[in-house]
This record gives C-alpha cells, structure tokens and sequence, in this order.
C-alpha cells in the first residue's frame, strides 16, 4: 500500500482479515479488507467507496496494482500510474473515473479487498527427542514411557493432526493408538508399556494435504533382579575324603568337607519378570571384604573344618539380563565324626548393637589369656574367636575410637538440656553413658559444653572418653535411672571356658549421641529413607548489589519455626567477595557459634534454646571487597553441618537459606538462571527470581522425564537459591531441572558427573 498527502489530506488506514476454507488447489484463503480515510473529507457514517478488483478489465480480479487519485478537477481517477494525462495505460490516461462510473466519487472513505490464496506442499517436521530405553522398574513388570517429540509446521499449525500408532513387541502389527498429550509444538507419550522392544510410528498431517512420519522404536529394560527368600538356616555334617586333599583351595590338606548347593536354601519359588536362570551362593565374609563377587556360576560351596561352626551366606537369584537380589542365611557346620584335629574345640561368639539395635561395625576385639587374638566385628557387628583350648580363662575388650562426631548434632543437646531441667527425664541406662562425655559419673552443662565444641569444630574429638563405649550386654544395672552411680563392666571375663558360647554380646553406647541415631551400618543394608519437614532461616539486610569497601548487616531469624528448641547449621560465604567483620549476638549466645573457620567462609552455630530472647539469632557484619550482587554467596553447607531445627514437641525440620527482600530492590519477574557451577560432582547451586510472592516447585529429571528429586516451598517475591547435592540425585550425566510457579515455567540443563 502506497500512499501520498498533498494539500488538506489526512490519511488513515485499517486492515482486517478473514480466513476461508479452500476452494480450490490452494490451502487455505484470506481476505483481507483495506479501508482507507481521508479525515479532511470524511463525514461520519458515510458509507465507503468500494473498489473493483479488475480495473484493467483483462478479466482477471486482483491481479494487478492501481493508483487511486483524487484530482484537484474534484474527479476520482483508477490509474496505472499516479498521472492522469500521460496517456498511459490507453489515450485516455486512466483506466476509469467518476466521470463514467459516478460511484467512483469521494466520499472521504474508500474499501477494497484483497484475495490471497496460501499454498503449503511442506509436510510437517517430526522431531524425536531424548532416551528411547526406558527401565521397567513396576511390579507389574511394565515400564513408565515419558518421551517427548516435536513438530514444526510452517503454515498450517492450528489445523495440525496427530496419530500414534503402537506396535508392541515390533511384529509389525498395529495393537493400539496412543493418545499423546501436550501442545504444539511440543508433545509427549505416556504410557506404560511391558518388558521388550516396541515400535511406535507417528503420523502428523497438516491439513493441506501433507503428510509425515517417524517410526520410533522404543525398549523397556528388565533391571529389576529376583528377590530369593531363604530357608531359616541349614545344618550340614562334615563327611571324610577319601584321603585328604585341599578341596577349598586354601593350601591346606582337608580330612573333612560338605557341599552345599544354592538351591537347597531357597524357601520357595521366585517370580521375576524375565524367568529364573538359576541360583548362586557365597559366603558372606567373602563378598564383604571384596575376596570375591556375586557370580551366576558360583552355585556351590565346599565346607571344611576352617568353617567351623557357623557360616553366613548369601544366595542369589538371576535373572537372563544378568540382574539379581540376594537374600542372607547361615549354615551349622558340625564335625559329629571328630574329622578335624585342632588347637581347641571352645570357641566365643557374640554381636555389638546399639540401644537402638543397629549393629556396630569395625569394633576391635581383643582376646586375652592363654591365647592372644585379635578380630573386628563385621557388617551385622558379629564377631567370633574359634578354637580356643577348653577348660581355660579368657577375657575380651572392644574398643573403637572413630569419627567422634557420628551420630553426634545439636539436637542431641536438646534432649540433654530436657533431661537436666526434668522436662524428658532419659528412658534408658545408656542414654546416661552416652551424655557422660566427661566421664565425671553424672550429667550436667559441663557435658553440653564438650559435645557443642565437637559439632561447631573447636574440639576435634571429647577429650575425656573415646567415640564408643561398650558394655556387656548380659549387665542389669541396679537403678536405671542412676546407672553412672556404679560402675559397669566394658569387658568380658570366661572362665574354664569349655565349650561354645554364642551370646557374648555387647551394648555399644556412641558417646554425645543420645538419639541413637549413630550406626556404622553394612553396605548391603538399605540406608533410612525419611521424609523430613522443612523450615526457613530467613537472612535480611542485605541490598542487591553490595559496594566494594561497604560494611553489610545480614540478620538470621528462625521466625519461621515458633516453636523451636534448637538449631544447627554452617553458614558458607564466598570469601573472594566477602570479608567476615564481626557478629552481634541475639538469641543464640557466644556459645553457640563457632568461628575458628570464618576467614575459610565457614561459619557454625549450634544453639539450644533457654529462654525468650526472640527470633533473632545473631546478626553479622561483613565487608564487600568488590561490587557484586548479593545473591548467591551465602548458603547452608549441608555436608559440614546438617542444616536442622529442632521443635519443643522433638520434630526435626531440615532448614533451608530464604533472604527477606524487604530491603531488596523491588520489580522482579519470573527468571531461571543457569545452576553454578556445571558441570559438577558434589554439589551446584540453583538461583531463581519470582514476580510475585506463592508456591515455586523445582523438579529434577532425566532426559526420559524420569523424576528424580521434586523440592517444593512457598516463597516471597524476589531473588532465590536451593543448593543441590549430587547425593540426591543418585544419577550422572546430563539432567534437566524445571521450575514452575503459578503459570510460569522454564527448563534448563544440568550435568552430574
């Protein structure tokens, strides 16, 4: 549309469109309707001029450009050019005039429309995205498909149509459509499929005619092993060899032996997804100490005297891709035909548990008397000393003086402090042990003060009594609720031991550790799964840009948690932006902070509540050292100190960092920035902005959509940060994070290594 002014004209234009169905060869149709004004002529409610399509009268409509003239002769003009007597396109100079067509005259307002036919012969683009093996993890034996396609059409989008077309186990059948879900131009299939190799074809056409295909070929893989489950123990009786011979292949001569075969533990039959291939069996001492691995082949074992008398086993059951689960027996092994010459035929066995029943692992035990011996217990915190000569003393000590801080957190000095004030008196004798951290006979603030020194890093270790204590199990303290009143045994003395002795156990007490939560578990052992509540520690104070050589005031409250008896947490800072200057103390006192690492950005704090002193925990001043923004240099470090609060009612939340943006500049918008660093193996840091105050959910996925971690928190507006572990993720590689609050959402890309 080309237009020209000349004297008192006023020009203004409007275009409207309105799309049709094809009619012909074409896609689709517009008509688009251009009116024009001249605001100088115009008179309101005048009814437009309209024009021809076919001015030059060649028969063909729309086909080509004129000029609209309005002639200071006050005619109007249909040109093919802008001059009226040039004689072009005829000896007339124009096409046609309000001369002869008196509707052509001006009226201020004219309207014509345009005919635009959309041709489209590009079928659409189907584009696969992502993982095609999924896990059959159901106990139905089917997988969870989460795939995501793509398709781009460049003209006819909204009139696009989608097929699936699902052929399981890829015969070359059509079994089903699936429905896919999502919009354009991103879509997903979601279905649960079953163990094998399936094809799905996509079909998309366009409306125009155009067709596209893509043919996916999608696995779900068995990774689920059988779970065996064993008989309660076997007796087996060792037989004689025809002569001996090293059966066992230890390099010794063997009088004696028995087989045992792993089909003869197994209590009934295991179902399994892909069928049972067979059975294997290892002794347990074997695979715990790396000696050997669980093998499919390895279906049978020879006993011999060294086995004596009791062996623990683990049976596995496999499955034709290789996966297996295992469960855990024991054999009796007798010598009922006296085959085995020996030293002696005593032997002393027993197990080191907690009071919260969780075996202890790597105890040293020394026997005494007239053999000298040496073992360590094992992962179910079993031990055993054989062939010991009978009729004879003996006496064994444990010991362990590891990691002083297993087990050992603030709220451990909550349940101290409700012990001494009579608020929650302890409920067991060793409770009493484990507090006695100074070895004075009682409980008092003086144990408080040496176990806080350990958790904020001021003491490496107690330094009046080692990590554990043990005592024999078999003890009946005199008054349970004074058990420091006395002494207790933390050995064991036999005497004219003269046979087998299997409960030889002891009670192991992890000192500062008043939870019971201290445990030094197996590697096979399913680690706790808990879910915990979470509580924010707010910070406030800070602008959102710091100037180099400024002194800042960052505040700690625990507003959020009204009913607190504690906290625990290490508060991180960069040093290469910040320095430490100083900490006015609120709520939590001098003692409660430990400083000893704050140039290294490190700084602790371990606080039990005593009295009414507010929320405020402590308020600190740093100094900027460059101009930079504020957000993200500080964070809970997880894996120095858990960050946790502690409820009067005893419930434990997991603290997260909130910054109060009161004081923050105002007007942000919904913003996801890239996680730092990346790619990373411990830990990385998620910084986010939210417009408006409400609900954030951060969800963790692999290329598949498989979730892996989903943190969900309410928030006020303004800038934000979630410190990811890698530990709670359980997967490597390339990994996409999501966030999405009330209508907004943006995914970016991580990577685990």
């Amino acid at each position: 549309m080309l237009h020209q002014e000349n004297g008192c004209n006023i020009l203004a234009f409007n275009v409207t469109d309105v799309r049709f169905t094809a009619s012909g060869q074409e896609c689709y149709k517009i008509f688009r309707t251009w009116s024009i004004i001249n605001w100088c002529e115009y008179v309101d409610g005048t009814e437009p001029v309209v024009l021809d399509r076919d001015y030059d009268g060649d028969g063909e409509r729309g086909n080509t450009s004129f000029w609209l003239l309005i002639h200071p002769d006050g005619h109007t003009y249909i040109d093919q050019d802008k001059i009226v007597d040039n004689k072009i396109p005829n000896s007339q100079g124009y096409w046609t005039s309000s001369k002869e067509r008196p509707l052509l005259k001006s009226r201020g307002i004219w309207e014509y429309t345009q005919v635009i036919k959309v041709f489209d012969d590009e079928a659409p683009k189907i584009t696969l995205i992502g993982s095609r093996i999924f896990d059959a993890r159901n106990n139905d034996c089917t997988g969870d498909v989460n795939y995501t396609f793509s398709i781009a059409e460049n003209c006819n989008a909204q009139n696009l149509q989608i097929q699936v077309f699902y052929d399981e186990k890829a015969d070359g059948k059509v079994d089903r459509t699936l429905k896919p879900t999502g919009t354009y131009p991103r879509f997903r299939i979601q279905e649960k499929l079953p163990i094998g190799i399936h094809k799905i074809e996509i079909v998309a056409a366009d409306g125009c005619g155009n067709t596209s295909r893509e043919m996916l070929q999608i696995e779900i893989r068995d990774v689920k092993g059988p779970s065996p489950i064993c008989i309660n123990g076997l007796v087996v009786e060792l037989m004689p060899l025809p002569q001996e011979e090293d059966i066992d292949g230890d390099g010794d001569l063997d009088a004696g032996a028995a087989l045992i075969w792993a089909k003869d533990f197994v209590a009934s039959k295991v179902e399994d997804c892909s069928g049972i291939v067979g059975y294997s069996i290892h002794r347990a001492d074997d695979i715990e100490s790396g000696k050997e691995k669980p093998d499919p082949n390895h279906t049978g074992i020879a006993l011999t005297c060294d086995d004596r008398y009791t062996v623990l086993v683990y049976v596995y059951a496999w499955d034709i891709h290789g996966n297996y689960g295992y469960c855990e027996t024991y054999v009796l092994v007798q010598d009922n035909r006296g085959l085995c010459q020996e030293e002696g035929g005593a032997s002393i066995s027993g197990v080191l548990k907690t009071f919260s029943n969780n075996p202890v692992e790597q105890v040293k035990l020394n026997l005494s008397g007239i053999q000298n011996a040496e073992v360590y217990s094992n992962t179910q915190g079993a031990y055993s000393f054989q062939k010991l000569k009978e009729n004879n003393d003996y006496t064994i000590s444990p010991s362990l003086n590891l990691n002083h801080l297993d087990g050992v957190s603030t709220y451990d000095i909550v349940l101290i402090t409700k012990h001494i004030l009579g608020q929650t008196p302890f409920d067991n004798p060793y409770k009493f042990i484990a507090a006695d951290v100074d070895l004075s006979g009682y409980v008092s603030t003086l144990d408080i003060i040496q176990i806080r020194k350990v958790i904020l890093r001021l003491d490496l270790e107690f330094k009046k009594c080692p990590s554990w204590r043990f005592v024999d199990a078999s003890f009946r303290f005199a008054d349970n609720n004074d058990p420091l009143a006395t002494p207790f045994p933390e050995l064991r003395n036999f005497n004219n031991l003269n046979s087998e002795l299997l409960s030889a156990d002891f009670v192991a007490v992890k000192m500062g550790d008043i939870s019971g939560n201290a445990a030094r578990e197996s590697l096979h052992a399913a680690p706790e799964l808990r879910s915990i509540a979470e509580a924010p520690l707010l910070c406030s104070g800070l602008p959102e840009v710091l100037r180099a050589g400024q002194e800042y005031r960052l505040t700690l409250d625990l507003s959020a948690l009204p009913d607190a008896a504690g906290a625990q947490f290490t508060l991180a800072y960069h040093t290469h932006a910040l320095q430490f200057v100083a900490i006015e103390y609120g709520a939590a006192g001098v003692e409660s902070f430990g400083l000893n690492e704050a140039e290294r950005g490190l700084i602790r704090m371990s606080w039990v509540k005593s009295a009414e002193k507010g929320s405020q925990l402590a308020t600190l001043t740093f100094r900027a050292k460059s101009s930079v923004n504020s957000a993200g240099l500080f964070h809970l470090e997880e894996k120095d100190l858990a960050p946790e609060g502690y409820t009067q009612a005893g419930e434990v939340k997991k603290l997260f960092l909130q910054r109060d943006l009161v004081m923050e500049a105002p007007g942000y918008n919904f913003q996801l920035y890239p996680n730092a660093p990346n790619p990373f193996s411990t830990s990385t840091t998620i910084e986010f902005d939210l417009g408006e105050p409400g609900s954030a959910v951060l969800c963790i996925t692999d290329l598949s959509g498989r979730v892996l971690k989903t943190i969900t928190r309410d928030y006020v507006a303004g800038h934000h940060q979630i410190v990811l572990q890698k530990s709670e993720l359980n997967q490597t590689g390339v990994l996409l994070y999501t966030l999405k609050a009330g209508k907004d959402a943006k995914t970016m890309k991580m990577v685990v290594y």
